[in-house]
């Protein structure tokens, strides 16, 4: 509320007429103890203190009424302060109640969304300001309250449309709904990891199909052995891979379709290790050709002698090596 402008004279003549009716109040007693009060002196100092006595309590009921009004907006004062010492008049309390009415009533406005505040309670201890204050914090809170409602919403809303997404992502990948809707309604991260496991597994099949060994795969896939599916088609791909090269890839291909990766690996291991070897006697037949008539069926004999025999063994590295001797001398 704005400051309303003191006068001096206005508190000096309520200084005035206090001590006087003060005064009065003991001088006419005097008087009516020594019996002077009845005289026509008398009776005319009881006029005049009585005029002064009423002029003070006219005064002070009219700024008394006018105070309460403002007190409600700015709190709890002191009404001997405000009333002798400040000097105010009555146009000036007028203007000062009117105000205060305006600004208590605009606080009781605004309070009307919040009835639990008892602001009533509020303006009669702390005045209007702080009733304000609180019913401002009140506004900022629901204002908060608000937002973080809208914010729900709109998460509740986005959780609810991406679990409509993921249900029929999952029902497309062939997950059964019961169990889609299960996944959904709990935890959307489950039901991410599920399609995204489902995926892989149609991925891992899709592989498997090229290799004819689906029904391995499937189990695996089926029991949730993804990585130890994937793990095996990187195999099964390796080892057709060495069959290719071998020419041996059809045969390897229905032994990893009769589930006999094993015999495909052997079988592989044999083709490379024969090839090997049929590269390493061509190789020997070249030099031996190369070699004078007379060594020749020396080294040739040595060479034959390798037919039939395993590259890992014992007989084999001798017969390896005298054959080196031969070719070297």
């Amino acid at each position: 509320m704005r400051n309303i402008v003191r006068n001096p004279a206005r508190a000096t003549t309520r200084r005035v007429l206090a001590i006087h009716s003060a005064f009065g109040a003991v001088f006419l007693t005097t008087l009516f103890f020594f019996g002077v009060l009845h005289t026509r002196p008398g009776l005319i100092l009881v006029a005049i203190h009585a005029v002064s006595a009423l002029c003070l309590a006219i005064d002070t009921a009219v700024s008394l009424y006018y105070f309460k009004k403002i007190e409600l907006a700015v709190g709890p004062k002191s009404f001997f302060l405000f009333f002798i010492i400040g000097g105010y008049t009555w146009e000036m309390l007028r203007a000062g109640a009117a105000e205060a009415e305006f600004r208590v009533g605009k606080v009781r406005v605004r309070a009307l969304p919040f009835p639990q505040l008892d602001v009533e309670s509020i303006i009669r201890t702390r005045g209007a300001e702080q009733a304000l204050k609180v019913v401002e914090r009140a506004e900022q809170k629901a204002q908060s309250d608000a937002q973080e409602a809208k914010s729900r919403e709109r998460r509740e809303a986005k959780r609810l449309r991406e679990a409509a997404e993921l249900l029929q992502a999952g029902i497309a990948l062939g997950i059964p709904e019961s169990e889609m809707r299960s996944l959904t309604e709990g935890s959307l991260d489950c039901a991410r990891n599920a399609i995204a496991k489902k995926k892989r597994g149609n991925e891992l099949l899709e592989r498997a199909g090229r290799y004819c060994c689906t029904d391995v795969i499937q189990r695996l896939v089926k029991n949730g052995y993804l990585d130890e599916a994937d793990a095996m088609l990187v195999k099964v791909d390796a080892i057709i891979g060495k069959a290719r090269m071998v020419g041996i890839e059809e045969r390897v291909r229905r032994l990893i379709s009769a589930d006999d990766l094993s015999s495909a690996e052997n079988t592989v291991a044999e083709a490379e290790e024969q090839r090997a070897f049929e590269l390493m006697r061509e190789a020997h037949e070249q030099r031996i050709s190369a070699l004078p008539e007379h060594r020749r069926p020396r080294a040739r004999e040595i060479l034959n002698g390798l037919d039939g025999k395993r590259s890992n063994v014992r007989e084999f590295r001798k017969a390896l090596h005298e054959l080196e001797q031969a070719l070297a001398r």
